[in-house]
């Protein structure tokens, strides 16, 4: 008898004990925005919108994509980063890829403006790729120099 709750307790230690190494690791943000993914470890996502512009609002098909983003610097330090941005459709295939920006010398926990108050450059996408968009990738890592 004394064997089986020896048993029972390695195996509740054992399942335990492998549980605990289970942490999801390579997102930065917090916040979700819906149809757009962000990873990154040196930035973090501060606000974002991805709209679909309609011909017709009701009934009309997507004309263009329009991606805003906007940026915030945690540390304590300026960063240098290179920014992917990549559009994909509903089954996951890309099709736009933005030329890879590099934001140099990003002030210590700065963050770009917020959307409402800026009419900074977007990334825009006409014709009929942007009827076929889903969501967006934004990708951020950091250019050591």
């Amino acid at each position: 008898m004394d064997f089986k709750k020896i048993s029972i307790i390695c195996i509740v230690i054992f399942f335990m004990a492998s549980m605990s190494g289970c942490v999801n690791e390579g997102t930065t943000t917090e916040k979700t925005f819906e149809n757009i993914d962000f990873e990154s470890d040196v930035v973090k996502l501060d606000n974002a919108n991805l709209a679909f512009i309609k011909d017709d609002e009701e009934y009309g098909s997507v004309r263009s994509v329009e991606l805003k983003y906007f940026l915030h610097n945690p540390h304590n330090r300026y960063v240098t980063f290179v920014v992917n941005v990549v559009f994909y459709d509903v089954n996951g295939h890309e099709l736009y890829s933005n030329e890879p920006y590099t934001y140099k010398d990003f002030p210590a926990k700065y963050t770009e403006p917020n959307l409402k108050y800026t009419s900074d450059p977007t990334i825009l996408i006409d014709g009929s790729m942007a009827r076929a968009v889903d969501h967006v990738m934004i990708t951020a890592y950091e250019k050591i120099e």
